[in-house]
């Protein structure tokens, strides 16, 4: 799957939710948090501990629980998207909703819950987003904490809701209602797509990329990211991926601090200036992990 286009809610299926447990090897590398103080992987790095998030892996190949994946959305467009100060507050939401719309747009194409119709017209548009040869499989990973394990963040979290960021899953019980806290999309394949930075370890069928990894503002600085960096890999394990891989800016010292010293990733690849001066970016690192 391409990386999250932070550019571009419909209402998804309402499907059965399915919710894959954390596999037994890393559950015990799944460290206890609590929100607190003010998401992106580039400012998680403290870490407390209180109550333990639960993770869901979305399946292609089972129902998807569309109101989790909806808040998701809402999560990576608020997260990745770029608002101006000067642009009024009904701007900011609209251009919300388009990223949105667009992020479980994605998310629903790599699972394969589009109709047959638009997914035809998609493999049109662009044949190679998820279903070429080289990509063999594709998940999202979703972070959830309750109203009760938030804590003493809760009104940021609230007060960030209110702004139209819908990252809550509502409950008949409001004490049950399941707040989005992190997210990341695993993408097993020989690369992803439009993707210079290619691994090199193992085959297409042992090798997979994280990415769109974000963690709601409020609730960063808690191990959040590490958390679903650590079940993404876990679940890619038991799926036979032995070689992980993730890009990063060169210059974001916080996101290599997560990946390399907390995450166990080293770096494999760099970049070129040439190229990146060229896509008009900053430099970009491949960092590898190695999966037992």
């Amino acid at each position: 799957m391409r990386a999250l286009r932070p550019t571009n809610l419909n209402a998804g299926l309402a499907r059965t939710p399915i919710l894959h447990p954390l596999p037994s090897s890393a559950a015990s590398r799944t460290r206890a948090i609590v929100a607190s103080t003010s998401g992106r992987p580039d400012d998680d790095e403290a870490t407390a501990s209180v109550a333990p998030v639960r993770l869901q892996r979305f399946s292609r190949d089972q129902a998807v629980d569309s109101n989790v994946l909806r808040a998701a959305s809402y999560l990576r467009a608020y997260s990745f998207g770029t608002y101006p100060e000067d642009r009024s507050e009904y701007a900011k939401r609209a251009h919300l909703l388009i990223c949105a719309t667009d992020a479980l747009e994605q998310m629903e194409a790599g699972l394969g819950v589009a109709s047959g119709a638009d997914e035809r017209e998609r493999e049109r548009e662009e044949p190679n987003a998820f279903n070429n040869s080289s990509n063999l499989a594709f998940f999202p990973v979703v972070a959830t904490l309750t109203r009760g394990e938030i804590g003493s963040a809760v009104h940021e979290v609230e007060s960030v809701i209110a702004g139209g960021v819908h990252v809550h899953v509502p409950n008949v019980d409001p004490g049950l209602t399941a707040y989005v806290c992190g997210t990341l999309d695993v993408t097993i394949g020989n690369k992803l797509p439009s993707e210079e930075l290619v691994g090199r370890q193992g085959t297409q069928e042992d090798r997979a990329y994280l990415s769109n990894v974000c963690v709601l503002a409020p609730l960063r600085k808690r191990g959040i990211a590490q958390t679903i960096i650590e079940g993404a890999c876990a679940y890619a394990g038991e799926m036979g991926v032995r070689n992980m891989y993730v890009h990063v800016v060169e210059e974001n010292v916080p996101a290599r601090k997560l990946y390399e010293e907390k995450c166990g990733f080293e770096v494999e690849a760099v970049e070129s200036a040439n190229e990146a001066r060229l896509l008009n970016r900053a430099r970009r690192l491949l960092l590898y992990r190695p999966l037992s």
